[in-house]
C-alpha cells in the first residue's frame, strides 16, 4: 500500500525545492543536452498523446476521491512545489520544447491542474492516506493511457539519457 507508506513521508517534507536542486544539477552535470531535451520533447508529445478522456477521467477521481473536503487555506502543501516547478520550466532541457507544444499541454492538462488545490504557489497534498494512495493510482493510470508509440519513445529516450 504505497499511499499509506509514502504519505507521512509527503507529509513532512518541508520543502522540496533541495531535490530539485540536486536533480537538476545532475541533469546538467552528468545527462548530454542534446539527450535531456530529446526526454523532455518526448514526455511532452507523450502527455500530448493521452487521450482527453483519460485527462478528463482524472479530473474527476482528483476532485470527488483524492481532494475531496481539502480546502486551500487549512491543507498541508508540497513546501517548495511551485518554485520546483518553476525551475523546472526554467531548465534547458524544458526550454528546448517548442512553446506551441507546451501551451497545448497547459491547455490539455488544465482541467486536470484545477481540480489541484493550492495555497501560497504550492500544491496540497491529499488529505488521507487512503486520498494519497488514489492519487497514486490514478496518476498510474493516467501514464498506462499514454499510446504504446509514444510510450515507448519515451522510456528509449531516457534509456539513452
Amino acid at each position: 500500500n504505497f499511499g499509506e507508506a509514502s504519505y507521512p513521508v509527503f507529509n513532512s517534507i518541508k520543502d522540496v525545492s533541495p531535490i530539485a536542486d540536486s536533480f537538476l544539477g545532475l541533469v546538467n552535470t552528468k545527462v548530454k543536452a542534446a539527450d535531456a531535451s530529446e526526454v523532455a520533447k518526448t514526455a511532452v508529445d507523450g502527455l500530448l498523446a493521452i487521450p482527453d478522456s483519460s485527462v478528463l477521467e482524472y479530473r474527476g477521481v482528483l476532485r470527488q476521491v483524492v481532494y475531496s473536503g481539502v480546502k486551500p487555506d487549512t491543507c498541508v502543501t508540497l513546501g517548495g512545489s511551485g518554485s520546483t516547478l518553476q525551475k523546472f520550466a526554467n531548465s534547458d532541457a524544458v526550454k528546448s520544447v517548442d512553446s506551441a507544444k507546451f501551451e497545448a499541454l497547459k491547455k490539455k492538462f488544465a482541467p486536470a491542474n484545477s481540480a489541484v488545490p493550492t495555497k501560497n504557489g504550492d500544491i496540497c497534498l491529499p488529505g488521507s492516506a487512503a486520498a494519497s494512495e488514489k492519487l497514486w493510482v490514478a496518476q498510474a493510470e493516467l501514464t498506462f493511457s499514454m499510446p504504446k508509440t509514444e510510450a515507448n519513445a519515451l522510456v528509449a529516450s531516457i534509456a539513452k539519457a
